[in-house]
């Protein structure tokens, strides 16, 4: 095989992008780069262990889930919840 031209690469993941995407590269080559690449091209997802005990009370439990998502803090959380809805949301937290 000749010399094949990719240009100005920036780094190394750039190059592997570069002779994966090119046709003038053997298949074989192109799926060696792919393979490579393929831990860098979506993040890994792992088990995160939970932050808080479990037996954390209701209320703390859903400010500290507001304050994660951008929603505030006690000022954001329900209020004048009955029994019912409270045991459905701690279902649900659980």
């Amino acid at each position: 095989m000749g010399a094949v031209e990719f240009g100005e690469v920036s780094d190394s993941l750039a190059l592997l992008r570069a002779v994966m995407r090119s046709p003038a590269v053997p298949l074989a080559e192109r799926l060696r780069c792919a393979l490579a690449l393929a831990p860098f091209d979506a993040p890994k997802v792992a088990p995160q262990q939970p932050t808080k005990e479990p037996d954390a009370n209701l209320a703390q439990r859903l400010n500290d889930a507001f304050r994660r998502c951008g929603r505030g803090g006690a000022s954001a959380a329900p209020a004048g919840l009955t029994a019912e809805q409270q045991a459905e949301l701690e279902a649900l937290l659980r």
